[in-house]
């Protein structure tokens, strides 16, 4: 993995800057993560550890796929596929939230079980999120483009969910 940090110009900081004179001024910065395709979606054992780690704390994913031939950059599955790739890492990204929301989803209904009668309105519009948004990722929508409401969206959003992202 390889991290590279951008300052941000912004004209509007300098202009600012100018005005209030702080003693230190400091840009915005965008941090990049360059991650290799993981080496388990050639064998279907999904998006899991570390490298799940370093996607859930991305704000954002920029996929870049290979569309060139050169011999001296091995291809791991034999021919150039640029759309296959982006469809499989698109589809492991599925995948992985799609074995969240799985253990989730169990993991309310025993909650559910053992909840007081008070308490259990709530625990179960939070499984109802979580059993929409897995349909809907079974049905092939990523969460960023499924019709949730803002209430549904909270119960999600610790989760940490990688199709969210834009």
């Amino acid at each position: 993995m390889h991290l590279g940090v951008v300052k941000v110009p912004d004209p509007r900081l300098e202009y600012l800057a100018g005005i209030y004179k702080p003693r230190k001024v400091v840009p915005a910065e965008i941090r990049y993560s360059d991650l290799p395709g993981p080496e388990s979606m050639a064998k279907s054992q999904g998006i899991k550890g570390r490298y799940r780690n370093v996607l859930q704390s991305a704000t954002a994913f920029l996929v870049v796929v290979r569309a060139f031939a050169n011999e001296l950059v091995p291809q791991h599955n034999g021919e150039i596929d640029a759309a296959r790739n982006l469809e499989t890492m698109l589809d492991e990204l599925s995948f992985a939230d799609l074995e969240v929301l799985q253990r989730a989803s169990r993991r309310l209904d025993d909650q559910l079980m053992k909840t007081k009668p008070a308490e259990r309105s709530m625990v179960a519009r939070h499984k109802d999120a979580v059993e929409k948004a897995r349909l809907g990722l079974d049905a092939g929508t990523p969460l960023r483009l499924q019709q949730l409401t803002d209430s549904e969206r909270a119960f999600l959003v610790h989760y940490q969910l990688l199709t969210d992202r834009q």
